[in-house]
């Protein structure tokens, strides 16, 4: 489904084309642009299929998976309102290595790779910006991966929560704003469902969080800390 909010209109700050270019600019990127509406669980995109646009998500969440064998799967990354996807796909290969699938209803703003180069090469600052940016993404996925890798299980779903925390925030109740399933945390935390309800269980018993169905209520962060070996606020994304 296709809507349209004009670029004018837009209430995302930290959208890096509109903070470094003119009005002009901002007008063409506006009559370029395609604004895609995706439902709670919908794919907006799938590991596979020919992907020629970069994405930008005006509202929503999303969780970026890529397949492994025996149809197991890996949550890569958790991205949300203001948030960039499809960089991976500038080096003209045009194929999404993986799939990103809305966990909240989702609107995202696309344009075409071929115009977004050309915004590029004729805006200095917005290649700079997304330069970082883009370096920012694989240092710290990496620096994820190399983490949860050497963690023991415990460790893993520690890290996992504060994680998904840093990622999506809390809401004024105190519980972490997405519901995730057990499940999908088993994909971040690189682990099994049952081991990620026995310890979330374990951790409940020990007064750091509690749950309500999907809802992770974070009872004491410091101690999730302390369990990964850190005593102060760990930077994921």
């Amino acid at each position: 489904m296709e809507i349209n909010v004009a670029c004018s209109e837009c209430i995302v700050k930290s959208c890096f084309i509109k903070r470094n270019c003119t009005a002009e600019v901002m007008e063409k990127v506006n009559r370029l642009k395609k604004f895609i509406k995706r439902k709670n669980g919908q794919a907006f995109i799938y590991a596979g299929m020919p992907w020629n646009s970069i994405s930008f998500i005006y509202q929503g969440k999303v969780k970026v998976v890529a397949d492994g064998l025996f149809g197991k799967q890996q949550i890569k990354r958790l991205s949300k309102t203001g948030d960039i996807l499809g960089f991976r796909e500038l080096d003209g290969d045009h194929i999404a290595p993986s799939s990103v699938y809305a966990i909240e209803d989702l609107y995202v703003c696309s344009i075409d790779r071929d115009a977004f180069i050309a915004i590029l090469l004729d805006n200095p600052k917005v290649m700079l910006e997304a330069l970082m940016l883009v370096t920012k993404e694989l240092r710290q996925s990496e620096w994820r991966m190399k983490n949860l890798s050497l963690m023991n299980v415990r460790e893993k779903i520690a890290y996992s929560l504060l994680y998904i925390n840093e990622a999506f925030g809390t809401l004024p109740a105190g519980e972490i704003d997405a519901k995730l399933t057990r499940e999908e945390i088993s994909e971040i935390a690189c682990t099994s469902k049952e081991l990620v309800s026995r310890t979330l269980s374990e951790f409940e018993k020990e007064g750091m969080l509690k749950t309500e169905a999907k809802k992770i209520f974070l009872m004491n962060k410091q101690e999730l800390r302390e369990i990964i070996g850190v005593n102060e606020e760990v930077q994921f994304s």
